[in-house]
């Protein structure tokens, strides 16, 4: 009677999660608790106790499967036949990725760059471990979607643009409704007043819009499109590049305008010229209005002056870097600039990367980045679909001016680095895969499933 129960949960289990349905969705609601709460505890109880075990699911019913027919046949020895069976049923156990091991990496020497820090603290240490197992689930998670579910990055920049789409709606409508206009312009950027806990700062949300509108952008220039489909990603990208407007921020600005660049050529004529006069006319605004002198007038921010400082702090630990205790509060790493201002990292990927961990992690990030760009233009040129790739021109155009990434829970980070970087993880896995499969076709012993058609991205 167990085994009879146990096989009919076995086979609901199969049938619910053959497509990654179920996953899916648990992946898009978990994105939206960032997006839509301030809480600090939600997304990780959706991550761990929801997303994960899901993702688990396909794996642990094969192996369920097998232990459950080798017990009832009385012959254990069936276990280690069925072993490699079971072994192609997890498609995270082809770590052969330059990514996944870079961010790997990188994660585990900003863990480690903590033994280097006198006042060690051992409870930071634990959670630091703790938050690089989640961080490395979570990409594996989103590479798994990638090439199990087809279209993927369609269904998902749909509903994750809309998601934020809505969340900068609510926050540009509380902010100018509890906002006066100030007389000085700085005093009025966009900050989120609804998502992405604890980082209330009109740099921060900049580039996650910027990441959805890319996103959205991309997904746009696609073939097989509805109506309906397109009027969505076109709303949700315009909202976002209204709020990234209002934040000021030039880092997210310049990361648009390379998105459009690189996307320029996929458009129709028709959008071709749409694209050509909002340009115009964006110019003509930003000459015109006061938003454009201030932006100009805002100089280097002082980026030229901090990055000198912080390359000569780098260069006195080379090897182990500072740590990441900022996060935790500290100010090991703060600058005071000449003008009398404290910045608390180097506003830059590669650099934050060295000073934090020292030069290896400085590399791995640097290899994430570049390898990013890498797989996602070798995605494009299989599946048509330049998703991957505009995600990672955005991340690393912004990440040259500013930003600095540590490991966190599941917050901002999670769905402004962690979300790109697994989604061109899995790009990398699709061509690898596409590749060994073309290989092992022609030498007539195929083992590999799911192949990728041109517009199954």
């Amino acid at each position: 009677m167990i085994n009879k129960k146990a096989r009919v949960i076995i086979a609901w289990l199969k049938k619910q999660n053959s497509d990654y349905s179920i996953l899916y969705v648990a992946y898009v609601v978990f994105i939206g608790s960032v997006f839509l709460t301030n809480s600090l505890t939600a997304p990780n109880w959706l991550f761990l106790w929801l997303v994960l075990p899901l993702a688990l699911t396909p794996t642990l019913v094969p192996a369920l499967s097998y232990v459950l027919f080798s017990v009832q046949a009385k012959a254990p020895w069936r276990l280690a036949l069925n072993f490699h069976s079971c072994r192609l049923a997890l498609p995270w156990l082809t770590f052969h990725s330059l990514l996944f091991w870079a961010a790997a990496l990188y994660l585990l020497l900003l863990a480690l760059s903590s033994l280097s820090q006198q006042s060690l603290d051992l409870g930071y240490l634990r959670r630091d471990f703790i938050v690089w197992f989640e961080i490395a689930a979570m990409l594996l998670v989103t590479a798994l979607l990638v090439i199990r579910r087809r279209k993927f990055t369609k269904s998902f920049f749909t509903h994750t643009s809309a998601l934020a789409a809505v969340s900068a709606l609510i926050n540009m409508v509380a902010f100018a409704w509890r906002t006066p206009f100030p007389e000085s312009l700085d005093d009025y950027r966009l900050v989120p007043i609804l998502g992405m806990p604890p980082h209330f700062g009109p740099t921060t949300v900049s580039l996650t819009y910027a990441i959805y509108f890319a996103g959205a952008s991309a997904t746009l220039v696609e073939n097989g499109l509805s109506r309906l489909h397109r009027w969505s990603l076109t709303v949700s990208a315009t909202i976002l590049l209204i709020g990234i407007l209002w934040t000021q921020t030039r880092s997210a600005l310049l990361a648009v305008i390379a998105v459009m660049a690189a996307l320029a050529p996929s458009f129709s004529r028709k959008a071709r010229l749409a694209t050509g006069l909002a340009a115009v006319m964006g110019v003509l605004i930003f000459v015109a209005t006061p938003l454009g002198r201030h932006i100009v007038a805002r100089g280097t921010s002082g980026r030229l002056e901090l990055w000198q400082k912080y390359s000569q702090m780098a260069a006195e630990r080379l090897w182990l870097g500072y740590g990441q205790f900022s996060m935790y509060g500290s100010d090991n790493i703060n600058l005071r600039l000449e003008d009398g201002q404290v910045v608390f990292h180097p506003h830059n990927l590669v650099l934050s990367a060295q000073i934090r961990a020292g030069i290896f992690a400085a590399a791995s990030m640097a290899t994430i980045l570049l390898g990013g760009l890498y797989w996602g233009w070798r995605y494009w040129r299989l599946t048509e679909s330049m998703v991957p790739f505009c995600l990672m021109l955005t991340l690393s155009v912004a990440g040259m001016f500013d930003y600095e990434l540590v490991a966190s829970y599941p917050t901002w980070p999670w769905i402004t680095f962690w979300v790109p970087i697994g989604i061109c993880l899995g790009a990398e896995w699709t061509v690898q895969r596409t590749f060994l499969s073309s290989v092992a076709s022609s030498s007539g012993r195929s083992n590999l499933d799911t192949p990728v058609g041109k517009n199954d991205p």
